[in-house]
Protein backbone atom coordinates (compact mmCIF):
# COMPACT_ATOMS: atom_id res chain seq x y z
CA UNK A 1 0.00 0.00 0.00
CA UNK A 2 1.17 3.46 -0.69
CA UNK A 3 1.04 6.20 1.23
CA UNK A 4 1.75 8.99 -1.31
CA UNK A 5 -1.51 10.19 -3.68
CA UNK A 6 -0.65 10.78 -7.02
CA UNK A 7 -1.33 14.25 -8.32
CA UNK A 8 -4.43 12.79 -10.28
CA UNK A 9 -5.69 11.30 -6.85
CA UNK A 10 -5.31 14.08 -4.89
CA UNK A 11 -7.10 15.85 -7.27
CA UNK A 12 -9.95 13.68 -7.14
CA UNK A 13 -9.71 12.90 -2.81
CA UNK A 14 -9.14 16.57 -1.77
CA UNK A 15 -11.49 19.35 -4.09
CA UNK A 16 -9.71 22.10 -2.04
CA UNK A 17 -6.13 20.35 -3.22
CA UNK A 18 -5.71 23.21 -5.90
CA UNK A 19 -6.48 26.06 -4.07
CA UNK A 20 -4.14 25.26 -1.15
CA UNK A 21 -1.41 24.16 -3.50
CA UNK A 22 -1.43 26.26 -6.31
CA UNK A 23 -1.93 26.47 -9.79
CA UNK A 24 -0.62 23.80 -12.27
CA UNK A 25 1.09 24.33 -15.01
CA UNK A 26 -0.72 22.75 -18.07
CA UNK A 27 2.76 21.29 -19.69
CA UNK A 28 4.58 20.50 -16.47
CA UNK A 29 4.01 19.35 -12.81
CA UNK A 30 4.50 22.64 -10.95
CA UNK A 31 2.66 24.73 -8.92
CA UNK A 32 2.44 28.08 -8.57
CA UNK A 33 1.10 30.43 -5.86
CA UNK A 34 -0.36 33.21 -8.46
CA UNK A 35 -1.56 33.44 -11.80
CA UNK A 36 1.09 36.01 -12.41
CA UNK A 37 3.57 33.39 -11.64
CA UNK A 38 1.80 30.32 -13.56
CA UNK A 39 1.70 32.87 -16.85
CA UNK A 40 4.88 34.15 -16.60
CA UNK A 41 6.28 30.24 -16.23
CA UNK A 42 4.34 29.30 -19.51
CA UNK A 43 6.15 31.47 -21.29
CA UNK A 44 9.13 28.82 -21.04
CA UNK A 45 7.00 25.85 -22.86
CA UNK A 46 5.13 27.96 -25.51
CA UNK A 47 8.68 30.03 -26.70
CA UNK A 48 6.61 33.57 -26.66
CA UNK A 49 8.34 36.30 -26.25
CA UNK A 50 5.82 39.27 -25.79
CA UNK A 51 8.30 42.01 -25.15
CA UNK A 52 9.92 43.65 -27.97
CA UNK A 53 12.98 46.37 -27.69
CA UNK A 54 11.59 49.84 -29.83
CA UNK A 55 14.76 50.06 -30.78
CA UNK A 56 16.88 47.20 -32.32
CA UNK A 57 13.68 44.57 -32.00
CA UNK A 58 14.95 41.77 -29.97
CA UNK A 59 12.02 40.22 -27.94
CA UNK A 60 12.19 38.77 -24.61
CA UNK A 61 10.04 36.56 -22.33
CA UNK A 62 9.89 38.90 -19.29
CA UNK A 63 9.47 42.83 -18.38
CA UNK A 64 12.55 42.36 -16.38
CA UNK A 65 14.71 41.25 -19.50
CA UNK A 66 13.80 43.84 -21.77
CA UNK A 67 14.54 46.17 -19.20
CA UNK A 68 17.91 45.00 -18.75
CA UNK A 69 18.21 44.55 -22.15
CA UNK A 70 17.48 48.23 -22.89
CA UNK A 71 19.68 49.07 -19.96
CA UNK A 72 22.99 47.47 -21.10
CA UNK A 73 22.66 47.34 -25.29
CA UNK A 74 20.94 50.75 -25.65
CA UNK A 75 22.64 52.81 -22.64
CA UNK A 76 19.06 53.63 -21.26
CA UNK A 77 19.33 55.48 -17.72
CA UNK A 78 17.41 54.20 -15.45
CA UNK A 79 15.88 57.38 -13.96
CA UNK A 80 14.79 59.40 -16.97
CA UNK A 81 14.18 56.18 -19.34
CA UNK A 82 16.49 58.21 -22.35
CA UNK A 83 19.25 56.81 -24.48
CA UNK A 84 22.36 58.11 -22.92
CA UNK A 85 24.79 59.79 -26.04
CA UNK A 86 28.55 58.87 -25.70
CA UNK A 87 31.35 61.20 -27.96
CA UNK A 88 34.44 59.89 -28.37
CA UNK A 89 37.22 62.28 -29.22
Amino acid sequence: MSYFLSYSDMLTEDPTFMSTMGKPCPYCPKLFPTNWKLNAHILTHTGEKPFRCDTCGKSFQRKEGLKKHAITAHLLDKKTKETIRLSFI
